[in-house]
């Protein structure tokens, strides 16, 4: 028979479990999302140079692997398995230290004060503006996804130095989009993609953070809970 402690592990790791299910969910879909925004509004250059959608993959990845474990931890909680809620901790445990560092990464590259960063991305859309008449496919994709128009706080203002406004600037991608339009975007693309990149990584890298956290917490508490399994065991056998 299970004592009072044994029995709150037990109830503490199922709880964590469901938790770890729902996280796992979130991070699937909002990893997807993210990463097909980031992968639609920014160029190769920047996506390599930059690892804008580096955390978005690894939330990905952290939680398929997360259900997967959760799986595990299932079949050693319900049917009181050792060897399964051992592996469960040691394999969440190492996920925990990997989202850490994947996390951290996100909150320093991404801090939002760092001017240097917002000044690269600003460059990039500027060359999408300057190629735009050769290559047109790149601005036009940033401008739908980020409901955005030109490059500068000025917006589509940038448009009218000997240049027509392009359909993209305007919702829905009317063909005759004008200065005047009431379906015009507004804001400028450098800034616009700057705070979508800035906040995704880091709601994504505070994610990390704290679900790595709880990870860690619930590790502990299924080594314990394996080790009073193992004494039940051992208790029925003598």
């Amino acid at each position: 028979m299970m004592s009072c402690g044994e029995l709150f592990l037990k109830g503490a790791s199922s709880t964590f479990t469901g938790y770890f299910l729902i996280v796992s969910i979130a991070f699937l879909l909002y990893g997807l999302t993210t990463t097909y925004y980031l992968l639609k509004s920014n160029t190769a250059e920047t996506l390599e140079e930059e690892l804008v959608s580096l955390p978005s993959l690894c939330l990905i990845l952290f939680g398929f692997l997360l259900f997967l474990f959760i799986i595990l931890g299932c079949c050693g909680i319900c049917r009181e398995i050792p060897c399964c809620l051992e592996t469960y901790a040691i394999f969440l445990a190492l996920l925990a230290a990997a989202q850490l560092g994947v996390g951290i990464f996100a909150l320093v590259n991404f801090d939002p004060s760092n001017e240097d960063f917002q000044k690269r991305i600003h460059d990039d859309v500027g060359k999408m503006f300057e190629i735009y008449y050769n290559n047109r496919t790149q601005l036009d994709n940033t401008q739908q996804w980020m409901k955005c128009c030109g490059v500068t706080d000025d917006g589509p203002s940038d448009w009218l130095q000997n240049r027509t406004i392009p359909s993209s600037c305007c919702e829905n991608s009317y063909q005759n989009c004008t200065i005047f339009s009431e379906s015009i975007y507004h804001d400028g693309c450098g800034q616009t993609l700057y705070f979508y990149i800035v906040g995704t990584n880091y709601i994504v890298g505070l994610a990390l953070v704290v679900t790595a956290v709880t990870e860690l917490i619930a590790s502990v508490m299924g080594i314990g809970l394996s080790c009073a399994f193992w004494r039940n065991s051992r208790v029925m056998w003598i």
